[in-house]
């Protein structure tokens, strides 16, 4: 029994860990948001973002997750993400125009109006985790974060009142 309570302890401190980086990130992006112009901050370059149209259809689906790391560059055939007006758009490196990337949605049909200047890639997608949208976005929301919070709390105080339980006077 008591390498079982050892166990729990280690892993309320581990799960705990985690909520309290994903809380501090998650916290970090909503103020830089909300006091730049940037739309998609990065922790150490970085960032995620969840796909809401099926133009990548095929290699990326709505509602997968992207992981996005920045790069010094980016070539044909890599996927991207790009700040495009107020949006953030995942699309494939097809060709170069100059300095600036031509990209395509691989389920469209043609590609993209404009090239994308280099200031504007917030970098390349490295990894996709599909599904995972839906709940990613609830838990950026701020009831989703204030969850997170007194979840948190609530495994760094369960060990506290277990301990309680044992011994009601110590």
């Amino acid at each position: 029994m008591k390498l079982w309570k050892r166990a729990a302890c280690w892993a309320s401190t581990a799960i705990t860990a985690l909520l309290a980086v994903i809380l501090a990130c998650n916290v970090y992006t909503l103020a830089v948001r909300q006091f730049t112009d940037t739309l998609q901050p990065a922790v150490f370059g970085w960032s995620t973002a969840v796909v809401i149209s099926g133009s990548m259809s095929g290699a990326i689906e709505v509602d997968d997750m992207v992981v996005i790391h920045e790069q010094p560059s980016y070539a044909v055939g890599d996927v991207i993400t790009f700040e495009n007006g107020n949006v953030l758009v995942t699309h494939r490196v097809i060709a170069m125009a100059g300095e600036e990337y031509v990209t395509k949605g691989d389920a469209n049909n043609s590609p993209d109006t404009y090239p994308v200047a280099p200031e504007q890639v917030v970098g390349k997608v490295v990894l996709v985790i599909p599904r995972v949208g839906r709940a990613i976005t609830a838990l950026r929301s701020p009831l989703g974060m204030t969850v997170m919070l007194f979840v948190g709390l609530g495994l760094i105080a369960a060990p506290y009142y277990e301990r309680r339980k044992e011994d009601p006077h110590g």
